[in-house]
C-alpha cells in the first residue's frame, strides 16, 4: 500500500509541475473564447435570416457592436450598403436598437 501511495504522490507532483510550467488547456480555452468572431476592421455588419421562415429580422449593426443574435454569422457591408439596406422593402432590415447604426450613418428612418 505504501508503494502505491508513493507512486500516486509522485504522479500528482509531476502533473502539478507540468501544469505550472505550461499553459494548460483552460488558459488556452479562455484566450480562444475572448477572441472576436469577426474581424475588428468591419465598419458595418448585417445579420441575415437563416431561412425564409426565420422569425428574427435582418439586422444592421455598427462593426464593433457586441449585441447580436449570436446564431447567425454577420456579413461585412460597406457604409453605402448600410444606408440602403434599411430602406429596401424587400430585405426588410432593421437597425440594431443598441448600437444604432442609423445615427452613425446620419440617416433618419422615421
Amino acid at each position: 500500500m505504501g508503494t502505491y501511495l508513493r507512486l500516486q504522490c509522485h504522479a500528482v507532483r509531476k502533473a502539478l509541475a507540468h501544469a505550472q510550467t505550461s499553459s494548460g488547456p483552460r488558459r488556452d480555452r479562455k484566450v480562444r473564447e475572448s477572441r472576436p468572431r469577426r474581424p475588428p476592421s468591419a465598419q458595418y455588419l448585417m445579420e441575415t435570416k437563416l431561412n425564409p421562415k426565420d422569425p428574427l429580422p435582418v439586422t444592421v449593426h455598427v462593426g464593433d457592436c457586441t449585441i447580436r443574435q449570436g446564431r447567425r454569422t454577420p456579413a461585412e457591408i460597406t457604409a453605402q450598403q448600410a444606408r440602403l439596406v434599411p430602406a429596401d422593402t424587400v430585405i426588410g432590415a432593421e437597425p440594431c436598437p443598441t448600437c444604432r447604426p442609423e445615427t452613425k450613418l446620419g440617416i433618419d428612418l422615421a
